[in-house]
């Protein structure tokens, strides 16, 4: 799916846009009702009493190659062969719903029905009425990147509250070079998840900044902590904080005039994107404060997917709406600047931003 999984069976990417509901039931439950055209089962017995099976990949005078269900190559000595016949049996296994709860099966067949669109593909969107273009999906014009190891120690929390200005008088895009670890790609503003981060020569007062991002990479389970409504890690019975195992795809976040303290993160956290992690887990903030700092629900959509995002700052207030959810609203970030550079914030994996626009306020 989208150059995601293994090299056998077809491909999912569009499968939402290609069949029905019902239908994507039915394939599941029953896999070998209808296979697709160059998916049939090839199954091949030697006289030395071996059985191969799987899809045909090509055929010499000399032998024949299978890829097998696992996804492994093949190679049959046609002088060893004394059956071939096409099987009626598709290569997906009967069974597999088995091994999920009801929930889980409805959730199997949502992510399949909504695969209706490449994720891969960047989408170009003209800037929204009032709204001025950050990124012009060429090249990295009126962008700068900040070197790693230029961060100067303000404080605690998940980066130290590191500070972009590096003890200088410049701001972060003054003191940027132009951007290695950044690229424009296919409408796209694309880190390779090395080093840097990214910062806009212009400074911003109180601003609406809306943006796309996606994670570019194969995700991988890790287990996180969990993050309650009052913005304390969840803690059981036993004394330990509960934690939940889910697809990382990576760790990034968008920085707020020119302050790493102030940043709306970017991750696959069960806590979901938005929060202001450096805030939330400052001692110093209230308890109310860190209810607000807290996302009220998981708005992220798949890791893979496009996310929107809507960032308004006014103020020392900030708001963070994700695909059409308000997660974060007029929560309170003491001792902001009350204006800086828009950052896009590297910590780790390969993540992509497009449609990025502002309106100052």
């Amino acid at each position: 799916m989208a150059g995601h999984g293994g090299p056998i069976g077809p491909d999912l990417t569009l499968i939402g846009a290609q069949f029905p509901r019902r239908d994507l039931i039915e394939h599941v439950l029953y896999p070998s009702k209808v296979v697709r055209e160059g998916y049939q089962q090839i199954v091949i017995e030697t006289r030395d009493g071996d059985s191969f099976s799987g899809l045909m990949k090509g055929e010499t005078a000399e032998a024949v190659m299978l890829l097998n269900a696992k996804g492994e190559l093949q190679t049959v000595p046609k002088n060893t062969i004394t059956g071939r016949t096409a099987s009626s049996l598709s290569l997906m296994p009967e069974g597999l719903q088995f091994g999920l709860s009801l929930d889980q099966f409805a959730d199997l067949i949502a992510f399949l029905e909504s695969r209706r669109a490449d994720p891969g593909q960047a989408a170009g969107d003209a800037a929204p009425e009032g709204f001025s273009t950050l990124f012009n999906g060429h090249d990295l014009a009126g962008w700068r990147e900040l070197p790693e190891g230029t961060r100067r120690v303000q404080g605690t929390g998940r980066h130290a509250s590191e500070s972009p200005r590096a003890g200088h008088s410049g701001t972060a895009a003054q003191e940027g070079r132009l951007p290695q670890h950044w690229q424009a790609s296919n409408g796209a503003v694309e880190h390779d998840g090395k080093a840097g981060d990214l910062w806009t020569e212009r400074e911003f007062g109180d601003f609406v900044l809306r943006l796309d991002w996606r994670w570019a990479d194969v995700p991988v389970w890790e287990s996180f902590p969990l993050i309650n409504q009052d913005g304390n890690e969840e803690i059981g019975a036993d004394g330990k904080p509960v934690t939940e195992r889910v697809l990382d795809g990576g760790d990034s976040g968008v920085l707020l005039r020119g302050l790493y303290k102030a940043q709306a993160n970017l991750f696959c956290y069960p806590v979901g994107s938005g929060e202001v992690w450096e805030y939330r887990t400052d001692p110093a903030v209230s308890p109310e404060q860190r209810r607000a700092l807290t996302p009220r629900k998981r708005a992220d959509r798949p890791v893979g997917d496009w996310n929107r995002m809507e960032i308004t700052l006014r103020g020392d207030r900030l708001t963070v709406v994700l695909n059409g959810e308000e997660v974060i609203a007029s929560a309170q970030l003491p001792g902001v600047p009350v204006r800086g550079p828009i950052g896009l914030q590297h910590e780790h994996g390969r993540i992509q931003f497009r449609n990025i626009f502002v309106r100052e306020l």
